[in-house]
C-alpha cells in the first residue's frame, strides 16, 4: 500500500506539472555575439593540451541528479521483450575501421561525437576534434576545440570547456559544431555554435554565442527544417531542470548576426530528453520539432513533446507535451558496468535516452528511433524503440531489448537507413571482457523487436579504467547521406593504456571472405621509408610480416610504414606480406609486395695520368647508376660522352695549357635523386715524362702504318716493369689486350689482316702513363 500511495503521488505530481508547460517561451534572445572566420584550414591551430576541468565536477554530480527519479528496482525488465540470442544473419563487417582521437587533453569522459557528410567524417570529443576523408584518412587535427572559436572576442575567449556536438545538416549541406563556455571572465554561461559557410568542413564558419543564466550542461542538438533544436540540463549549484531551446537556423545559415534563440525552461521533472535530428530529406515544413524522453516512475512512459516556433513573432511559439507511450517494462538500475581486474564500475547512463533521436520521413509515415540501456537479470542490455506516425499520432511500431549473452551492453546509439535497416552501436564489458565496441542491426524483413544482424566486434578492449568511473557521455550512430545503406559509428573504448576512440563504417552486405592487396612492387632508395598503399575488404583486422630484418611502425595498420634493415640492404630486396583476417576463424587472404633498393650511385673517373699529346683512352667506372656522362673543363671532345670508356681528343687549349680536368657523373636512378661525380686530370707531356719509357727514343713506333693488317710495334722500357697493349675501335670497345713484363727494347708483331678495314686506337699503358697511336687497316 505504501508503494501504491507513493506511485500515485508521483504520477499526480508528474501529471500536474504538464499544466505548467508554457505556450509562450520564457525567453527570446538574440546571439550575444557573431562573427565569421577565415577558412578553418588557414586559422591558427591550437594544439591539444592537458587542461584542468575540475570546475565541471564541482558544478554537477550526475549521481545526485539520478536520485530525483526514484528507484525502479522493483520492476523487472519484460522477459518477452528480451532477445537472448545473437542474430543469425552474418554481414560483411566494417568497411572503414579508423582510430579516432585519443585522450590528448587528459580528461574524463571523452564525450565522443561525430557525423558524416558527402566527403568527410568530422569527430569532436573532449576537448579536441579531427576531420577525416571517407577512406578514414585524417585530413586535419587533432586540434583543440577552441581552435574553431579562436579570435572570437568575448568573455568566453580562450575557454575550451567541453561537451561538444558536431552535426551534419543534410538539408543545407552544412556542418554545425557547438561547445559550452563555462569558465568565462564574467561568470556567465554560453553555448558557442559554429555553422559552416559551405559543405566544406575546412572552410569558413559563422560563429554565434548564446547566453544562458545557468550552466547549460549535457547539451543535445538536432537538425530540423526551421531550427537547430537543443536540450540542456540546467544547473545553478543544484539541478534546476531541463531547458528546451531552438536556434534560428535560417539566419545562422546565411551569417545573419540577428539570429534568435527561443528558450523554454526550466522543467525539473524532465531529464535526459533529446531533440529530433533529421536524416534524409526531412518532413514537410509545417511539421513541429519533436522531443522525447523517458519517465522513471509508476508507468514508465516515453513522453513526446513538440515545439512549433514562429520566428516572425517568437511570442506565438507553442511548446508542450503531446503524447505518452507505455513502454515494455524495464529496470534502469544497472548499478555500473564491471571490468576485469578492478572494482571500478563504469557509468551506465541508464537513466536517459542516449544520443541521438533520429527522425526519418517515408512515404505515408514518419519514424523516430530511441535507445537506452536497461538491466536484464544480473547484466545490462540495449532497449530500443521504433516509433511511427502515420498522421494520427505516434505509436510504438516495435521495441526490443538486445541482450544475447552474459556481457554488459551500454551507451548505445541508433540510426535508420532509407531502406529501413536499423543499426545500433554500443560498448560491451564484463568481469572478463575489457570495454570494447560492437554493433548489431536489423533488416525490415526481420520479426518485429528482433535484431537479426549478427553482432560484430569493431574494436576489442585492451585494459580496464580504474579509479575513475566516468564513461560516455555520448556516442553517435549516423546514416551516410550519400551511400544511405552505410552507417558510421564512433564511441570510446579502452586501449592497452587509457581510453581511446574509434570510427567505423559498415553496411549489411552479406558476409564475404576478405581480400588483400599489398600494393605494387616498388624501388626505394636505401635510406627511404616505405609507406604502404594497401587495400583490404571484409577484414576484421590485418597484419604485416617481413622476410627481412626491418621493422614496421605498426604491423596491424593497413597502410603502415616500414624501415628496412641492414640485411634487407645486403640482399637488395625484401618481401612484405599482408594478411587480412576475415570474420570467420578460417577466413584470411594474403598478398605480397617486393621492395627493391636502389643504392646511391658512385662515379670513379680513374687515376690522374700523364700522356703524350694525342687521343686519350678513358676507363671510368660507376656503381648503381642509371646512366653516366663525361664532361670536360677544356676544349677537347669525346667520341661518346655516355659510356664509361670513351676516347678523349684534346683541344688546342688543352695542349697549350698542358692539362685538362675531365668529369664523370653517375646519375641516380628513380627515385633516388643524389647524383655523384668524380674528376680525372690528364697531363700532356713529351717522351721525357714517361717514367718507364726510354727518353732517347720515340715512345711508341708502329711500322708500317697504315698497312693491310701487318704491324710491328716497338718501344723501349727503361726499367723492368709491366706494360699493357690494347686495341680498341673508335666507339671504345676493347678488341685486343695483352700484358707482359719487359725491359729494354720491346718488339711485337700484330697480325690484324682479318680485321675490318678502318681506324683503330693502339694504347700502350705503363703504370699511370698512357700513349695512344691511331692505326689504319686499308
Amino acid at each position: 500500500m505504501k508503494f501504491l500511495l507513493t506511485a500515485i503521488f508521483v504520477i499526480i505530481a508528474f501529471l500536474g506539472s504538464f499544466a505548467q508547460l508554457q505556450t509562450a517561451p520564457n525567453r527570446v534572445d538574440k546571439a550575444a555575439f557573431f562573427d565569421k572566420t577565415p577558412p578553418l584550414k588557414d586559422m591558427p591551430v591550437i594544439a591539444p593540451s592537458k587542461i584542468d576541468n575540475g570546475w565541471k565536477d564541482g558544478i554537477i554530480e550526475n549521481e545526485t541528479v539520478n536520485m530525483q527519479f526514484g528507484n525502479n528496482d522493483h520492476v523487472v525488465t519484460d522477459p518477452n521483450s528480451v532477445q537472448s540470442e545473437n542474430g543469425s544473419k552474418k554481414t560483411m563487417g566494417p568497411i572503414i575501421n579508423a582510430e579516432g582521437t585519443g585522450n590528448v587533453n587528459g580528461v574524463y569522459p571523452p564525450d565522443t561525437d561525430g557525423d558524416v557528410g558527402p566527403d568527410h567524417y568530422f569527430q569532436m570529443i573532449n576537448l579536441s576534434f579531427a576531420i577525416y576523408d571517407k577512406d578514414g584518412t585524417k585530413l586535419y587535427g587533432p586540434v583543440a576545440n577552441s581552435t574553431l572559436w579562436s579570435g572570437f572576442p568575448g568573455p568566453w575567449a580562450a575557454t575550451n570547456d567541453g561537451d561538444p556536438i558536431i552535426l551534419y545538416d543534410e538539408l543545407a549541406d552544412r556542418w554545425v559544431a557547438s561547445q559550452f563556455a563555462v569558465s568565462t571572465s564574467n561568470n556567465k554561461y554560453y553555448e558557442l555554435i559554429a555553422v559552416s559557410e559551405s559543405g566544406d568542413p575546412l572552410g569558413a564558419y559563422y560563429r554565434y554565442a548564446f547566453e544562458f543564466n545557468d550552466f547549460p550542461d549535457y547539451p543535445k542538438l538536432g537538425v530540423w527544417h526551421n531550427g537547430y533544436y537543443a536540450t540542456f540540463h540546467m544547473f545553478s549549484g543544484n539541478f534546476q531542470g531541463t531547458a528546451f531551446v531552438a536556434f534560428e537556423r535560417d539566419k545562422m545559415l546565411i551569417g545573419d548576426p540577428d539570429a534568435q534563440m527561443v528558450y523554454y525552461g526550466e522543467y525539473q521533472n524532465r531529464f535526459g530528453f533529446l531533440p529530433a535530428d533529421i536524416d534524409g530529406e526531412g518532413p514537410t515544413d509545417d511539421l513541429p520539432c519533436y522531443f522525447a524522453g523517458i519517465y522513471f516512475g509508476g508507468s514508465q512512459d516515453l513522453e513526446i513533446l513538440e515545439m512549433n516556433v514562429d520566428w516572425n513573432d517568437p511570442g506565438n511559439t507553442t511548446f508542450g507535451s503531446v503524447q505518452f507511450l507505455d513502454t515494455d517494462a524495464f529496470n534502469s538500475n544497472i548499478n555500473g558496468i564491471p571490468q576485469p581486474g578492478t572494482g571500478t564500475k563504469l557509468d551506465d547512463f541508464a537513466s536517459v535516452l542516449n544520443f541521438r533521436l533520429p527522425f526519418r520521413t517515408f512515404e505515408g509515415y514518419n519514424v523516430m528511433l530511441a535507445t537506452h540501456p536497461v538491466r536484464v537479470g544480473t547484466k545490462s542490455g540495449i532497449r530500443w524503440y521504433e516509433l511511427r506516425d502515420e498522421g494520427a499520432g505516434w505509436y510504438f511500431y516495435q521495441q526490443g531489448t538486445y541482450s544475447p549473452d552474459d556481457n554488459f551492453r551500454w551507451l548505445p546509439s541508433i540510426a535508420m537507413s532509407s531502406n529501413g535497416n536499423i543499426a545500433i552501436g554500443y560498448n560491451v564489458a564484463s568481469s572478463t571482457v575489457y570495454p570494447s565496441i560492437r554493433y548489431a542491426g536489423r533488416t525490415p524483413d526481420a520479426p518485429l523487436g528482433e535484431m537479426n544482424i549478427q553482432e560484430v566486434e569493431v574494436k576489442s578492449g585492451g585494459s580496464s579504467q580504474s579509479g575513475i568511473n566516468r564513461w560516455g557521455d555520448y556516442a553517435c550512430m549516423s546514416a551516410d547521406p550519400v551511400v544511405d545503406s552505410v552507417f558510421w559509428f564512433t564511441t570510446e573504448y579502452m586501449k592497452g593504456s587509457g581510453w581511446g576512440t574509434h570510427i567505423t563504417s559498415f553496411d549489411f552486405s552479406p558476409l564475404q571472405e576478405p581480400t588483400a592487396n599489398a600494393g605494387e612492387d616498388v624501388t626505394l632508395c636505401e635510406n627511404q621509408l616505405f609507406e604502404a598503399n594497401a587495400t583490404a575488404t571484409s577484414q576484421l583486422g590485418v597484419e604485416w610480416e617481413t622476410s627481412g630484418d626491418g621493422i614496421f611502425q605498426n604491423p596491424t595498420l593497413l597502410n603502415t610504414k616500414y624501415l628496412r634493415g641492414n640485411g634487407d640492404l645486403e640482399n637488395g630486396s625484401v618481401t612484405l606480406t599482408l594478411t587480412a583476417y576475415g570474420f570467420q576463424p578460417d577466413w584470411f587472404a594474403t598478398d605480397e609486395v617486393v621492395l627493391t633498393f636502389a643504392y646511391e650511385p658512385e662515379a670513379m673517373a680513374g687515376d690522374d695520368m700523364t700522356v703524350v699529346a694525342g687521343d686519350v683512352q678513358l676507363e671510368g667506372m660507376a656503381e648503381n647508376a642509371a646512366s653516366v656522362e663525361w664532361s670536360t673543363q677544356g676544349d677537347g671532345s669525346f667520341n661518346n660522352t655516355g659510356i664509361l670508356d670513351p676516347v678523349y681528343s684534346p683541344g688546342t687549349n688543352d695542349l697549350n695549357t698542358g692539362s685538362v680536368t675531365l668529369t664523370l657523373t653517375a646519375f641516380a636512378g628513380d627515385p633516388c635523386g643524389e647524383d655523384d661525380s668524380d674528376n680525372i686530370t690528364i697531363t700532356f707531356g713529351t717522351t721525357t715524362g714517361m717514367a718507364l719509357l726510354k727518353s732517347d727514343d720515340n715512345a711508341l713506333r708502329v711500322i708500317p702504318n697504315p698497312s693491310q693488317g701487318q704491324f710491328r710495334v716497338e718501344f723501349n722500357m727503361e726499367n723492368a716493369g709491366d706494360f699493357t697493349l690494347r686495341i680498341k675501335n673508335l666507339t671504345g670497345a676493347e678488341l685486343y689486350s695483352e700484358t707482359e713484363v719487359a725491359e729494354g727494347l720491346v718488339q711485337k708483331s700484330l697480325d690484324l689482316s682479318d680485321w675490318q678495314k678502318g681506324t683503330y686506337l693502339l694504347e700502350l699503358r705503363t703504370g699511370k702513363n698512357v700513349v695512344i697511336e691511331k692505326i689504319l687497316i686499308k
